[in-house]
């Protein structure tokens, strides 16, 4: 070392006599970092100006020596030449960066940016005239401009950091090449910065560019890859590419893995790219992003401590998204442990800013502004008023004033805001775009529209240079204006804008729907739905007397439950096609998981199983979501465009008219803070067969009315008189509850005037049927899809069924999708009746570890399952018995009755012709489990557990019951084939496929029933059949009686092979065969000693109840009431 110290000391003296003015030279530089380290230890800044001037001098008479040197070609200058760079950077760099760093730039409170620009810029300028062209120290003048670009980017002013970077990132193209990492990281600012200004498409490229070269980059830091995908996520959710995105969230989870623990604490910035659950909120998956949230903020806790702000940055986000759950405790205690840090911390502004959201979400404005004026205090002291944080806290107070109608305080903030935003941003911004559609709400609820109306306008024009025309902000902007254009009188304009508004929207929801599970699905679709109620009020309101406008409302009805009810069938039917070979081991994992689901759900859970049941169901959403994607036929958007009111009236059949139904949340366009305080109302669109030019749009009053009326006709039809045998368990209701619904005058109604929910309901449609209806197809919304049309009275001897055959579809397109062929061939018919509830394996051993062993029962709709049937056992049906008998004739198969209607034999028969099931049946609802809310999860029974649960998924409320669910539910062992005895509509849902079924015949209690949601089919087991693929259903609305269904069952099949009716017409007449029915007639068929000893065997009450009733005169009509046939409704094809 001494040696190599001497050299070097030896060799400068040489360079010094031979060059004297090196010394000289010398003595300058090392003035100039004694000037620096003065400047940097007594904390001056700018201020300084001797000291600062003397430094230019020092830099200066350095400069033209080194130019002379370099005009004489002298090498020795050049080592000094990159000293004199180096230190001379370090003075300056100090100088004017005020705290000598980036961090201490963006946390000061001096403000010094502006005084400290000019030094940045004569900085470069000076290193640019030594540099000259010699492209040896290029990146030199590279390095400098970087300098300048992170100025400029904390002064806000993105143009000039844009032209600073472009300048930097070509000369270390010219220099390094593209493949170097300085390069590199050149090119992915210039992404970010294209993001700041909204040039988001050619961020996109940018960043796509940035991933593409860095695969031949050796040594790139991890975490670039990281930056660049995270940023083009962020991109592709805000432009709502939803796809796009969802395949760069995979390679970004990838990505993060090759990140040992993340490396949070090499890795400062690290914190903003942790996680995708930006994402998931918009696509609603909020399992995943809960998982995302929690999992990063676990990790920061390990890695950083409590206590860190990044820490603290990630207790923010996970209390965000609790407030957008509504859970609001949780949410509460995280935003505001979030501000434990300091409220002096610039961090804070943000932590403020999300607990004034969440106040002003609970309605409390007081302490909202509070909050958010600290926010802004913090932004003024730390960043001055010229900021864009800052106007975004000046906006946020802007809203508070509005909603507590403070409109004078509102405008002054959002002007203030406005003027910031476009001075930093430009005037097409999108946050320049938000300002503006606040500062026009404010002038709508003034009632000052046409100061509102341009506001909206230029709002409207940068969402559309911004996004496109296809993007959600657009669909919103669209909307507003179209509102108050009505308010100033151009109605015409404004139906032309909501019209595009909706049509656009439900583009975007056939979007989402492609990569999307069907829970998922489901809660997106109510999400925006208020977009569609928001258009068919407006033709509703002001335009009923308008052909165009609707059957512009007809149709926009049409393709929204189009794409609701036809996305699943459409997914079944392709994955059980056979297309789709490689998906095979994907859907056999789905299947898997939704298994393991169902066994979990009727179980009392630990907590370690309830958490495993948790992930099940997020790994079951992923799955499905997985096959989503690789599905190309489930695009729906050209579909969406076929549909139209033409194609439908042209399939309907001859003689036939639609009655497409909609329960409508009014919307008050001219009050913005009140839109829905209009009562909800039933409209009817009617279109008849082959003409579509006819059709109308019928106003059928407030819908609590009609749905108060259509509670109290189903009660009076299922409270009314029985035998007592139906096919479920009897509904444990205490007497005096009973006997209140008996006394109580609004039930007795519908008795004392028959007419008036017709007359509400069918009279208003009647006068506007073509003279030639005899068939009605009825696409109903709301609580009318509990009702059956079928009952309404004509008189006092006659039902609607007696003038119309009726059937039922989802929605009035069904129509086209159901005459589609299948590809598949159907297996003979397959019928399943009377199963022996106590089948068991008599070669087994009861064990409470077995894995078949459960604890179901049936009745868990009510309260105590083990009063209502003795030892808590399904009651045994044997009139099914003998309706399987009767419908095997006609079917020509063998029925699978008593230990052989097993489960499996529905799930494993691929198709058949005709599935005809005849057991109990039950739906759980959510008003039967409310009350069950505070009752220790432990003393509930096995289905209501499944209930409580799986609030959030009708079709684990909904069932049938095979052979051996008494064992079941007593802990017994079940033989492998009976699973587990009850087949869930999930079941159904997941495992069946019925592509090529004709007809599917649920003759159980209640099969019809399930969760009903607006502008949705029916959730429960009649949906999860439609899924299946069948073409056509009978299902039932309410209990069934054993004897009289089975009656019906007979006949039904009787009149529709035998006489080839079609399916509505058969089901129709075999009601009212039913009714009509005599004692007399039922002698010699139903009333035969054979049957009833048959009964007997299975029910001494039923044997009784069948010998009094042959005691009866001959004609004595037992079935007169609808009760006992009225419960079936014909889902499917008029023909």
């Amino acid at each position: 070392m001494k040696l190599i110290i001497g050299l070097f000391v030896c060799l400068l003296v040489i360079i010094i006599i031979s060059q004297p003015n090196l010394l000289w030279m010398l003595y300058r530089l090392v003035s100039i970092i004694i000037l620096a380290r003065k400047v940097d230890s007594n904390k001056a800044i700018i201020k300084e100006q001797k000291i600062i001037d003397s430094i230019l001098i020092y830099a200066k008479d350095f400069e033209n020596i080194c130019i002379k040197y370099k005009r004489n070609n002298n090498s020795i200058c050049g080592t000094f030449f990159l000293l004199y760079l180096k230190f001379f950077s370090l003075a300056l760099g100090v100088l004017y960066k005020s705290k000598g760093s980036y961090e201490g730039l963006l946390y000061t409170s001096r403000g010094s940016y502006e005084d400290a620009l000019p030094y940045y810029k004569a900085t470069l300028a000076i290193t640019k005239k030594l540099v000259g062209v010699n492209k040896k120290y290029y990146h030199i003048i590279a390095k400098y401009l970087y300098e300048l670009l992170v100025l400029y980017k904390l002064m806000e002013r993105y143009e000039d950091a844009i032209s600073v970077c472009e300048e930097s990132l070509e000369i270390r193209k010219n220099t390094l090449g593209i493949y170097h990492v300085d390069t590199a990281y050149s090119l992915m600012q210039l992404g970010i910065l294209y993001e700041k200004i909204g040039r988001y498409r050619d961020s996109i490229s940018i960043f796509q560019q940035c991933l593409e070269n860095s695969k031949n980059i050796l040594k790139i830091d991890p975490l670039y890859n990281v930056v660049c995908l995270n940023s083009l996520l962020m991109i592709y959710e805000l432009m709502e590419m939803y796809e796009d995105a969802l395949s760069v969230s995979k390679k970004f989870s990838m990505n993060l893995q090759k990140i040992n623990n993340y490396d949070i604490k090499n890795h400062e910035r690290y914190k903003k790219y942790l996680n995708s659950s930006s994402l998931y909120l918009s696509i609603e998956r909020y399992e995943d992003a809960l998982s995302e949230l929690q999992q990063s903020l676990e990790n920061h806790k390990n890695t950083l401590g409590i206590n860190h702000i990044d820490t603290v940055f990630c207790l923010n986000q996970l209390g965000i998204f609790y407030a957008s759950m509504q859970m609001n405790e949780d949410a509460l205690s995280c935003l505001e442990e979030s501000l434990k840090i300091g409220i002096k911390h610039f961090d804070n502004r943000m932590y403020l800013d999300s607990l004034t959201i969440f106040y002003e979400s609970m309605g409390r404005n007081e302490d909202a502004i509070s909050i958010c004026e600290k926010s802004i205090e913090i932004c003024q002291n730390t960043l001055g008023i010229h900021h864009t944080y800052t106007a975004s806290s000046l906006s946020l107070l802007g809203i508070l004033f509005s909603n507590m109608e403070k409109y004078k305080y509102a405008l002054s903030y959002f002007e203030l805001s406005l003027e910031i935003y476009e001075d930093i941003l430009g005037i097409n911004h999108i946050y320049v775009a938000g300002c503006l559609e606040s500062l026009g709400r404010v002038y709508y609820c003034m009632g000052r529209y046409k100061d509102a109306l341009p506001l909206h306008e230029r709002s409207l024009e940068i969402h559309k240079n911004v996004f496109g025309i296809n993007h959600s902000k657009t669909v919103k902007s669209l909307l507003i204006l179209g509102c108050l254009l009505i308010c100033i009188g151009d109605i015409n304009t404004a139906f032309q804008m909501m019209l595009q508004s909706s049509s656009i929207q439900l583009k975007l929801i056939a979007q989402v729907f492609k990569i999307s599970s069907e829970r998922q699905r489901l809660t997106h679709f109510q999400k925006n739905y208020y977009n569609f109620e928001m258009f068919i009020s407006v033709v509703y309101q002001y335009f009923s007397n308008s052909p165009e406008a609707i059957q512009a409302a007809f149709e926009l009805i049409q393709r929204c439950k189009l794409i609701v009810t036809e996305t699943s069938i459409l997914q079944r039917n392709y994955l059980s096609s056979g297309r789709y070979p490689h998906l095979d081991t994907l859907l056999k994992q789905y299947q898997e998981k939704i298994r393991q689901i169902i066994k979990l759900s009727f179980q009392t859970l630990t907590e370690a199983e309830w958490n495993y049941h948790k992930q099940l169901v997020e790994e079951q959403q992923k799955i499905e979501q997985e096959l989503s994607r690789q599905i190309p036929e489930l695009n729906f958007e050209q579909k969406l465009v076929e549909i139209d009111r033409r194609a439908v009236a042209l399939e309907l059949p001859s003689g036939s008219t639609l009655l497409e139904f909609m329960r409508l949340n009014i919307f008050n366009i001219l009050d913005i803070k009140n839109q829905t305080t209009k009562s909800a109302r039933y409209l009817a669109f009617i279109l008849p067969a082959g003409q579509p030019d006819q059709l109308q749009m019928i106003d059928l009053g407030e819908a609590d009315n009609i749905d108060r009326l259509i509670k109290v006709f189903r009660e009076n039809i299922i409270l009314g008189k029985s035998d007592g045998f139906d096919r479920m368990i009897k509904k444990m209701k205490p007497q005096e509850e009973l006997d209140k619904i008996q006394t109580n005058p609004e039930l007795n109604e519908v008795f004392q005037n028959k007419q008036q929910l017709k007359q509400l309901l069918f009279d208003p449609i009647q006068k506007c049927l073509p003279a030639d209806t005899q068939k009605l197809i009825i696409a109903p919304d709301g609580e009318l899809n509990l009702l059956p049309f079928e009952l309404l009275p004509v008189n006092n001897h006659q039902y609607l069924m007696d003038e119309y055959t009726i059937s039922y579809v989802n929605v009035g397109r069904d129509i086209i999708r159901l005459k589609f062929p299948s590809t598949t061939q159907p297996t003979e018919p397959l019928i399943i009746a009377n199963p022996d509830y106590n089948l068991n394996d008599e070669n087994a051993v009861t064990s409470q570890d077995t894995p078949t062993q459960t604890q179901r029962s049936i009745d868990t709709v009510y309260s105590d399952l083990h009063k209502s049937q003795p030892d808590g056992m399904f009651a045994p049906i044997p009139g099914t018995g003998l309706e399987s008998v009767e419908i095997s004739r006609y079917l020509g198969v063998t029925p699978q009755t008593e230990k052989n209607a097993l489960e499996s034999l529905v799930k494993s028969q691929l198709s058949p012709r005709i599935l005809h099931i005849a057991t109990h049946g039950y739906f759980l609802t959510i008003e039967n489990l409310k009350p069950l809310k505070d009752t220790p999860f432990s003393q509930l029974d096995s289905l209501h557990r499944a209930g409580m649960q799986n609030v959030q998924n009708p079709l684990l409320r909904a069932g049938l019951v095979f052979a051996g669910a008494n064992t079941a539910l007593n802990g017994g062992r079940l033989p492998a084939a009976a699973e587990d005895g009850i087949l869930t509509a999930q079941d159904v849902a997941t495992f069946l496929d019925l592509s090529a079924t004709k007809l599917v015949v649920l003759s159980a209690c209640e099969s019809g029933l399930g969760e009903v949601k607006l502008g949705e089919s029916v959730h429960g087991l009649r949906h999860a059949f439609l899924q299946t693929g069948a073409k056509s259903l009978i299902v039932s609305l309410w209990a069934v009686n054993d004897i009289s269904t089975a009656i019906l069952m007979g006949q039904f099949y009787h009149y529709y092979l035998e006489d080839k009716e079609p399916v509505g017409k058969a089901l129709e007449l075999a009601k009212r065969y039913v009714c009509n029915l005599t004692v007399g007639e039922m002698r010699d068929t139903w009333l035969t000693d054979e049957k009833i000893e048959y009964v007997g065997r299975y029910s001494e009450g039923m044997e009784d109840n069948l010998r009094i009733l042959r005691n009866n005169s001959d004609d004595y009509q037992p079935y007169r009431h609808p009760k006992y046939w009225g419960a079936f409704i014909y889902l499917g094809l008029a023909d």
